[in-house]
């Protein structure tokens, strides 16, 4: 059995990265190995409540924003919390910087990096650790990343030059799109695509994660936004058969009654119960 570090965004506020945290997590378990989340939390990925974030509370419109939001912020977090507990519980202790991670002396046989937008590097605002710069590499240890995201199609040259640079050590180098193995070839970088961790999973076991409805159902909601439109008006025909509203939680935008083909997007509404 070895040791596996994964370092991803797993404590932002966000369905999917969680999601894709969990994923991950069990199939480095499914493999027989012994996974720990690199518990790194960076303040950019941190939620408004979070600790780190104590400052900007603080200030005049912090402290406004709080008075009106800041419990139901706070609910949400905690859910957050609650959900990385229960499916991906083995992480190390909480590391806010890089320097952190460099004094944290983590031993892994493996250390893996992904899925996500982790090297999209205006996202991580050219945060190395993304690339393990913490790690001392010996005979024993690997790197390695599994669905890894730049992010765009297109990167400017200072972009991927940072990624290329910093995944010279890596024994393999698994990434998210298709145009990432082009974009990593022209700096002489060999990478294959893979699949997002979340698709790795089975229906039965996504479906044992979710929680029964409690109340009427007011609502359905969507995913989807401007890069899956198809999907977005495939899950409000479904809510015009079930006599619901349809809710895209990306733009927060319902779809005119105009179906697929037309493609026409009404105002923007309040996400609330009909």
């Amino acid at each position: 059995m070895s040791r596996v570090g994964i370092l991803t965004v797993h404590q932002s506020v966000n369905c999917g990265a969680s999601l894709q945290a969990a994923a991950l997590y069990r199939a480095v378990e499914d493999l027989g190995h012994s996974p720990q989340i690199i518990n790194y939390c960076p303040r950019y990925f941190m939620s408004y409540m979070d600790e780190s974030n104590r400052d900007a509370r603080r200030t005049p419109k912090g402290r406004i924003k709080s008075l009106l939001i800041g419990k139901r912020l706070a609910k949400t977090a905690n859910a957050f919390d609650e959900y990385a507990d229960c499916f991906y519980p083995n992480k190390t202790k909480r590391l806010d910087t890089p320097d952190d991670l460099k004094m944290a002396s983590l031993e892994y046989d493996f250390y893996l990096c992904g899925s996500d937008q982790i090297w999209n590097a205006g996202h991580v605002h050219f945060d190395s650790s993304w690339l393990f710069d913490f790690v001392r590499l010996d005979g024993s240890r690997k790197l390695a990343s599994y669905a890894a995201s730049i992010g765009s199609d297109s990167p400017g040259a200072e972009e991927i030059d940072w990624i290329a640079s910093g995944i010279g050590r890596f024994s393999s180098v698994g990434v998210r799109e298709d145009s990432a193995i082009e974009i990593l070839a022209s700096r002489g970088v060999s990478a294959y695509q893979c699949l997002d961790p979340t698709l790795l999973r089975t229906r039965e076991e996504w479906a044992a994660c979710r929680s029964s409805p409690s109340g009427k159902i007011h609502f359905l909601l969507s995913h989807g936004g401007q890069l899956a439109r198809d999907g977005t008006f495939r899950s409000y025909e479904k809510a015009v058969e079930l006599a619901l509203r349809c809710i895209d939680r990306f733009f927060q935008k319902t779809p005119s009654r105009r179906l697929p083909g037309d493609r026409i997007w009404a105002s923007a509404v309040p996400v609330s119960p009909r």
